[in-house]
């Protein structure tokens, strides 16, 4: 690995990529590690800049989806390549990026909320239903307020100073090191290492795992997905199929966290709440923890499925 030197640019010197910048292309014709850290930047940037609209006006909520995940894909990948990148621009960039997945948070966090306490009332007889309206109106609140800021931070200097920096990088990555190297050996250790460390969390999660091991388990499968996700145009097939698998388990996970925190939620929400709302709220709260257990009884099977080692033989 050769070292060479890196002369980082003021953010205010870049010129900001336009809305519709073309999604960039990776050849499969032995692409280096220049190339592929590239690559990795421009397609996640391009997807925050494609659903950038539709997560300003926040009628579909799959925008600020789409936008938050692309901001976290793209931090999981500098991680993962971390070594190879300046690190005065990773951790800066690691902090920008962190700061606008956190602001998108608020928002997707709080529509999921309101789609999971529909979900719920839809269980409940409509009187029980109609003691909801507060929480309803808090969450509606809450999520007015996130949006507000969403919509601050799309505007603010800071957004436009990190898109700038991520399409500088994009055509020249801030490497400390020689690119040239063939990137197909780094992408495969590198899918390799986020699975071994799935692996070893779920091997430690004992018969009956609590809620935060589990969580811990979700972040685990999704930098494996990610890492393999983006080693599917070096490998293919093989690839995407262990992705896959990575996605369903971090699927089920993902139920099985988001009914937890939706519980915690209606709780905290509901305790000086008139008695009629808190007693609604409780049977919300319980229909959530009953949706928590059996996302995590349906784990182990789906990580049987995730587990076949034929799965990895890419590796």
């Amino acid at each position: 690995m050769t070292v060479r030197s890196v002369q980082s640019q003021p953010a205010a010197t870049f010129a900001p990529p336009a809305a519709g910048v073309a999604k960039p292309q990776l050849s499969t014709d032995a692409p280096t590690i220049d190339d592929f850290i590239g690559w990795l930047i421009g397609a996640e940037l391009h997807s925050i800049v494609s659903h950038e609209q539709v997560a300003r006006v926040g009628v579909d909520p799959d925008g600020v989806h789409q936008v938050r995940a692309a901001s976290r894909r793209l931090r999981c990948h500098l991680r993962h390549y971390n070594a190879f990148i300046d690190p005065d621009w990773y951790q800066v960039t690691m902090v920008e990026l962190r700061w606008l997945a956190t602001t998108l948070g608020a928002v997707r966090d709080l529509e999921v909320m309101r789609d999971v306490l529909s979900a719920c009332a839809a269980s409940l007889l409509a009187n029980d239903v109609q003691h909801l309206e507060p929480l309803f109106a808090i969450a509606t609140s809450e999520r007015n307020t996130a949006r507000e800021a969403l919509r601050a931070g799309f505007d603010s200097e800071r957004y436009t100073e990190l898109l700038a920096s991520l399409a500088s990088a994009a055509k020249k990555p801030p490497l400390i090191v020689d690119g040239s190297s063939p990137a197909v050996p780094y992408a495969r250790e590198t899918a390799q290492r986020s699975r071994n460390a799935l692996d070893k969390a779920i091997n430690r999660l004992g018969p009956t795992p609590t809620d935060a091991a589990l969580h811990f388990v979700r972040l685990r499968a999704k930098r494996a997905r990610f890492a393999s996700e983006a080693a599917i145009p070096l490998f293919g097939t093989p690839a995407r199929k262990h992705a896959k698998a990575m996605a369903n388990l971090q699927a089920v996970l993902g139920t099985q966290h988001d009914a937890v925190v939706a519980h915690h939620w209606v709780r905290d929400r509901a305790l000086h709440e008139a008695p009629a709302v808190s007693f609604s709220a409780g049977m919300v709260a319980g229909i959530l923890r009953q949706a928590s257990q059996q996302a995590a009884r349906e784990f182990p099977e789906v990580w049987r499925k995730a587990s076949r080692p034929k799965l990895r033989a890419w590796m």
